[in-house]
């Protein structure tokens, strides 16, 4: 979606319960033209229902005061401590959105809110490309060191944290999110090291390694391996069962120009997540 002037249309997504400046200067940061924000409203304790809503009107209060456009703001009255209701909420939102002509860019704060919220917003905002999760560090904290000892440890000086006393855990619902391919990852990850080595990598080259480190999935004659040429069956078999995989997953990229293949951000960040053996070490 996009204004007058072509910009992109931005949304923003946060959820308001003991933080403001997390979602403030976030705001502030990517400047969006709508926001929603989550928020509950307890039922249970006026003392409760009266904290929640002094953070959720301070909230607003500085966004209308500190960010230059005045976003449209769009209360959101939700069990922030429901997962099953958060992910709901959060993908109703998006999809709401996405229902434009043209969809906008989605910010998803995931440093504010509750656990259940940060656990449904991070799920939902990875099924959607055009959905931008993002975290805020803190640089600084309200509460010196001597107010972390009278805030978070008891009279008699033991740790115990924000909370005094817990329900029984709940498990969340699962939503199936399949795992990217293992051995189209690892093999990825040897044709990363050859286009690093020399982009202008030649085919039979990538198939020598994938064979030679166990990644072909095809039955080949070992005797054959070659590293400057192949059988022609081989060439085909390499694009549909690895590049054009690669492609579709936008995890490699070919520049028509140069006849070259390279890695896009995504699938740099594949390798750096998944089946990486550096995290283990």
């Amino acid at each position: 979606m996009t204004d007058e002037s072509g910009k992109r249309f931005k949304v923003a997504i946060a959820c308001v319960t003991f933080e403001t400046v997390k979602i403030t200067k976030a705001i502030y940061y990517y400047s969006p033209d709508r926001v929603y924000l989550i928020h509950y409203i307890s039922s249970q304790s006026k003392l409760q229902a009266s904290v929640y809503s002094e953070f959720f009107e301070e909230v607003i209060k500085e966004i209308r005061g500190g960010i230059g456009n005045n976003p449209e703001i769009i209360e959101i009255v939700a069990d922030v401590s429901n997962y099953s209701c958060m992910l709901n909420a959060v993908h109703s939102i998006i999809e709401k959105e996405n229902g434009s002509r043209m969809p906008p860019d989605i910010y998803v704060n995931l440093s504010a809110g509750s656990s259940d919220y940060v656990a449904a917003a991070s799920m939902v905002s990875m099924m959607y490309d055009n959905v931008i999760p993002f975290t805020v560090k803190t640089k600084s904290y309200t509460i010196g060191e001597e107010g972390i000892r009278k805030t978070y440890y008891s009279s008699d000086g033991k740790p115990i944290g924000m909370s005094k006393d817990v329900h029984d855990p709940c498990a969340i619902s699962k939503i199936n999110v399949p795992r990217p391919d293992k051995n189209l990852v690892l093999s990825l990850r040897i044709v990363s090291r050859l286009i690093s080595e020399n982009d202008r990598v030649r085919a039979s080259k990538m198939i020598y390694e994938l064979k030679k480190n166990g990644f072909w999935i095809r039955k080949y004659d070992e005797r054959d391996l070659n590293e400057k040429s192949c059988p022609r069956n081989d060439l085909t078999y390499f694009h549909r069962d690895f590049m054009d995989r690669w492609m579709s997953n936008h995890w490699i990229e070919k520049d028509e120009f140069s006849n070259t293949y390279r890695l896009t951000s995504n699938g740099k960040r594949i390798l750096e997540i998944f089946y990486n053996d550096k995290n283990q070490e």
